[in-house]
């Protein structure tokens, strides 16, 4: 399964909600899944949807966390 859809969702959500505790493993979940090098948050934080959380430290761990479990 592609990041992509994890990455749309999390963004979906925290422009929609700023609910960092449903948003956060999603990010995790994408970068779990990330395959274009480099790493996962250097890419996720330039959707427009981050820009406000760019430098946030929780925001920056959490695609650095590899899931048990997957989250849908």
């Amino acid at each position: 399964m592609p990041y992509e859809p994890f990455l749309w969702l999390a963004a979906s959500l925290w422009a929609s909600t700023k609910n960092k505790e449903g948003v956060l493993p999603l990010l995790a979940q994408a970068a779990h899944r990330y395959n274009d090098g480099g790493e996962p948050w250097q890419h996720f934080r330039t959707l427009p949807e981050f820009r406000e959380v760019e430098s946030d430290p929780q925001f920056e761990h959490a695609p650095r966390i590899v899931c048990a479990r997957t989250v849908f």
